[in-house]
């Protein structure tokens, strides 16, 4: 867009979000030109409040997901079971089903963020290896933060959209190394990761 364009089409985007701001395509729209003129925190923040008005739109959870992450190296070239029931991964649908071990981890982190923070609820984490996203949902319900949570299993993250996904928690298919947008997260949070990883001394570029 010209700086011409971008002008006009603010002016009339800008009076129709604030006549619907429940209507999630106009956040998406102007999620769009936020992108276009280079602001992609105020981009993912429309794509956020999108979210809010519609939790469920498939159109905002995969524009959120590619402002934040590009994709990483290609399924097929990586040896790995990503199957969500290789043994190494929890399945519950539901929390109660989730290994209370495990449970007690996230809620530490949920801790750690309301004594780090304070009042954390406009803050955006990153859950690195999130599996099937109960943890990442956690988080957003103990501290009221947004997550976007990322797995190589793409079972796993179906499972996790399905049952966990919410207007705080969006989940998406991202094989490491995968590169996050700089300055879109306040913090990150990565349980049962490292042994997983081929070379965790490698590129540390790939991760913010």
């Amino acid at each position: 867009l010209s700086a011409g364009d971008a002008v006009r089409a603010r002016s009339i985007l800008d009076p129709a979000l604030r006549a619907h701001p429940q209507e999630s395509r106009f956040h998406v729209m102007a999620a769009a030109l936020s992108a276009a003129e280079g602001a992609v925190a105020d981009a993912v923040a429309h794509l956020w409040r999108g979210l809010a008005a519609e939790p469920r739109s498939a159109l905002v959870r995969s524009e959120l997901l590619r402002a934040v992450v590009a994709p990483g190296a290609d399924p097929g070239e990586v040896d790995k079971n990503f199957a969500l029931d290789s043994g190494e991964r929890q399945t519950g649908a539901s929390l109660e089903l989730i290994r209370a071990d495990h449970r007690a981890r996230y809620a530490m982190a949920a801790r750690w963020v309301r004594q780090r923070f304070g009042t954390p609820r406009r803050l955006a984490g990153i859950d690195a290896f999130c599996g099937n996203g109960y943890g990442s949902r956690m988080l957003c319900d103990l501290a009221g933060v947004r997550m976007v949570g990322l797995d190589g299993s793409a079972e796993a993250i179906a499972l996790a959209e399905r049952s966990y996904g919410s207007h705080r928690a969006v989940f998406g298919h991202a094989l490491f190394p995968f590169q996050l947008a700089a300055g879109l997260f306040d913090f990150a949070i990565s349980f049962e990761s490292i042994e997983h990883v081929d070379d965790p001394l490698g590129d540390r570029k790939s991760v913010v």
